[in-house]
């Protein structure tokens, strides 16, 4: 089989940059706070209407919550998240 054809299909990890390029403006400042404090940016979700939900993660706690798109964080949302 051709090699290039096999790493032509393979997916490609998500960067954070890529991640942050997702967000509106009033995530992004919200995560530029909680980054200033340790927090990182973990993954977005797109939500029905293609509405980005952040989800960050508070290594003070062990804990995860969501950047919602007005920018309000939720430290307790109602979303599972899979360990990883």
């Amino acid at each position: 089989m051709d090699q290039d054809w096999f790493d032509r299909r393979r997916v490609r990890p998500v960067q954070l940059a890529d991640w942050k390029r997702k967000i509106n403006s009033e995530q992004a400042d919200t995560l530029r706070s909680l980054e200033l404090v340790g927090w990182s940016l973990k993954f977005v979700r797109t939500e029905g209407e293609g509405t980005p939900l952040a989800a960050v993660y508070n290594p003070d706690n062990d804990s995860m919550s969501v950047i919602e798109p007005d920018g309000r964080l939720v430290e307790k949302p109602k979303l599972r998240f899979r360990d990883s």
